[in-house]
């Protein structure tokens, strides 16, 4: 846990709009509001905690610590809540986890119609 705060801190910085939150288990959620570096961020973090390969036995077929990441991207929240951006980001993290793990899903719902 400690090296994955280090990776954190080295890559998405310790910026007062960016947040890591740990939400369940083995589960983290990343709030970047710097829409211009958020990509930057996520890929620079996923590459540098991947080229740790942080010993993990139980991990098949990696034996080491995996990322799977789902990244939802938007403007201005698009009117979407809390709730609803957690669910679409969820979605993506799944997808990622099922198509093979160690992966990033990025979501833009800026493009997608809102009710």
């Amino acid at each position: 846990m400690k090296k994955i705060a280090e990776v954190k801190k080295a890559t998405i910085g310790m910026h007062e709009n960016n947040f890591i939150v740990r939400l369940g288990g083995e589960e983290f959620g990343c709030f970047i509001f710097d829409t211009k570096k958020a990509k930057t961020y996520i890929n620079d973090f996923f590459h540098k905690l991947s080229s740790l390969k942080i010993e993990h036995v139980k991990n098949n077929p990696f034996d080491f610590c995996t990322v799977s990441i789902g990244a939802v991207y938007c403007q201005n929240k698009d009117g979407l809540n809390f709730t609803e951006l957690y669910k679409l980001a969820d979605e993506a993290l799944y997808e990622a986890k099922k198509s093979g793990k160690n992966q990033i899903i990025y979501k833009n719902i800026s493009k997608m119609d809102q009710k």
